[in-house]
């Protein structure tokens, strides 16, 4: 009798723990339909030390000076210029008439604006200072170094994929023990020329990605 007893109590606690650790999995809740499963060697981590330092990171984030020197208008003749002295830029902060570039080389005068002067303005995002206006970032998933933990460092990146504009950037995101890539010069090294190293959103790590908006070379 005693035996059977030990058995039973050994079985509960066994199934016990195989319930507890599918509730765990299940959201922690019990019960057929209860919760999506996660895989947790799948989800993203934010952080840690990479396979090396990066050459940018952000250590602090500093304020964008409330002053910017004058504009400097296009050159080239403009047939309809958006602008043709700062005096003409009203429709936002710090307005100035710089030179743009559309298409096809065109080069045009048009007003540009300070967007943001701190992070705190950004909703999460990074206030880039920038002499053609200070803009917001999106938001990544970090700010600072600090936020990445011990020996981190938050970096700007492109956009995934050929929305990204060349040059431009996007977010800011944790360089990770998984990168596969510091910079675009371990693209060309891994024989990926014209490659650039980007963070993936979707694997949550960094990798080299083609970027259809950059020219090669």
């Amino acid at each position: 009798m005693r035996v059977t007893t030990r058995l039973l109590l050994v079985s509960a606690v066994v199934l016990g723990g195989v319930t507890c650790q599918k509730a765990k999995r299940d959201g922690g809740k019990l019960g057929p339909g209860a919760g999506k499963t996660v895989d947790a060697g799948r989800v993203p981590t934010k952080g840690g030390v990479p396979p090396r330092a990066p050459t940018v990171s952000r250590p602090v984030a500093l304020e964008c000076p409330k002053e910017r020197p004058p504009g400097k208008p296009s050159a080239e003749p403009n047939d309809k210029p958006e602008c043709r002295v700062d005096a003409d830029c009203k429709a936002g902060v710090n307005g100035r008439c710089n030179e743009h570039y559309g298409g096809h080389g065109y080069q045009f005068s048009g007003c540009d604006y300070d967007r943001c002067f701190s992070d705190a303005e950004c909703g999460g995002g990074v206030c880039t200072c920038s002499p053609g206006g200070n803009y917001c970032t999106p938001p990544g998933n970090c700010l600072i170094d600090s936020d990445c933990g011990p020996g981190g460092f938050c970096s700007p990146t492109n956009d995934e994929g050929p929305e990204g504009a060349c040059g431009s950037v996007q977010s800011y995101f944790c360089r990770t023990p998984k990168d596969e890539c510091v910079s675009d010069d371990d693209c060309a090294k891994a024989g990926a020329p014209g490659k650039t190293c980007t963070y993936g959103r979707t694997i949550g790590h960094w990798l080299c990605i083609d970027n259809q908006m950059c020219p090669v070379g």
